[in-house]
Formats: structure tokens, sequence, C-alpha cells
């Protein structure tokens, strides 16, 4: 499986196309997990790996909108999973 869009990081590992994005690890210091969903420099996602394991393993409040929370882990399997949470949840899932 090969990039779909363009990512400009030499250190970042290519982890698949999930979702409608590319998703991929970058093995810095504090690890990040990107998901790209176009070419243009803005169209992705972030956040470091820790946070989001640990927003899994801990069950921690997410919020949903209009003011509204649940548990992460009720959360990554609802309709309010937004697309690029379930696309690291895929890739993660692949490490």
């Amino acid at each position: 499986m090969h990039p779909k869009y363009k990512h400009d990081c030499t250190a970042c590992e290519f982890k698949g196309h999930f979702n409608g994005f590319d998703v991929w690890v970058c093995p810095s210091k504090r690890p990040s997990i990107i998901a790209r969903a176009g070419d243009t420099p803005g169209n992705y996602a972030c956040n470091s790996v820790e946070m989001f394991v640990d927003g899994i393993k801990n069950n921690e409040d997410i919020g949903i909108g209009d003011g509204k929370v649940m548990k992460f882990q009720d959360y990554i399997f609802s309709e309010h999973c937004i697309d690029y949470h379930k696309a690291w949840l895929l890739a993660l899932a692949t490490r």
C-alpha cells in the first residue's frame, strides 16, 4: 500500500490508508499520529500517540458537541467519533 497524499516529513512512517486518510506515525521524541486527507499543508489532523492512547486506556471524557461529553471508549465506537479518530485507531491497531 502506498500513500495517496504528499507528506513532507521523511522521518514519518506510513501506516496505511484508513477511512479516507493516509495515516502516518512520526517517531520523534514524542511520537505523533497524523491523518492526512489531501496534499495541501493544512489538510491533516495530528495528535500525540501517547495522548490518544491514554485517552483510550484511561477512558477519559471527550466533548461531543452541545456541551455533551461521553467516555472515550464509548466515543470511539459511537456515531459521534470523527473520521480521523477512526483512522488513528485503525493505524494504532497495525503498530
